[in-house]
């Protein structure tokens, strides 16, 4: 059976806000490293990955600041998990423009994505050149090129994740590299024009 590549629209992204904007909106100190996730706080699988992603924030001792995008129905329970890190804050619901303005501003995202089948937000942040941190569930590995554009840990490994996460909070020139390294995966590999081509080579190969 033919596959083709998940893609997203690949113009450039323009972002109207400042760090000094998002750093008076979310009070972050704009000389610490700013990673960001987002999701929704749903029950099941969400809920798990977010209670994941509490135990990487407790095994990592870095200084960075955390923003999390999203709600849902397990809102207070999700806040509860990193109720002891006041690195972390919470954004709420953003509309998608208002994300895609936010997300140059940000190094890395991370997410362990527990059983999801794919997950585009890991596209649109590449995208905008943040490396990734994630786990190996679903078509994750498929999307993330592990140790190019970031990390694909094993699935519900969190000392992994946290060990990725200092690694690349300690080492600038691996972290810029990989964001780098992102913005090229989409271009190159997840690109709409990339997809037409290889759109166009399964219809020949059937005619």
């Amino acid at each position: 059976m033919a596959s083709m590549n998940a893609f997203i629209d690949t113009n450039p992204i323009k972002s109207l806000k400042s760090r000094a904007d998002i750093a008076k909106q979310y009070q972050f100190k704009t000389e610490l490293p700013w990673i960001i996730c987002i999701a929704m706080m749903r029950e099941g699988d969400k809920h798990r990955s977010f209670e994941q992603l509490s135990e990487v924030i407790h095994k990592t001792e870095s200084s960075y600041q955390l923003l999390i995008i999203g709600d849902g129905v397990m809102r207070e329970q999700v806040n509860a998990l990193f109720s002891e890190h006041k690195h972390v804050s919470f954004a709420g619901a953003l509309k998608a423009l208002d994300i895609t303005a936010l997300l140059p501003h940000f190094e890395m995202l991370i997410w362990p994505a527990v059983n999801e089948a794919l997950g585009m937000v890991f596209l649109e942040a590449q995208q905008a050149g943040l490396a990734i941190i994630s786990a190996d569930h679903g078509g994750v590995s498929s999307i993330v090129a592990h140790q190019k554009s970031g990390f694909v840990c094993p699935a519900n490994d969190t000392q992994a994740m946290a060990d990725k996460l200092k690694l690349l909070l300690q080492d600038q020139s691996l972290l810029k590299q990989m964001q780098k390294s992102a913005k090229n995966n989409v271009i190159e590999n997840h690109c709409l024009a990339n997809t037409s081509l290889q759109l166009e080579k399964i219809i020949n190969s059937v005619l």
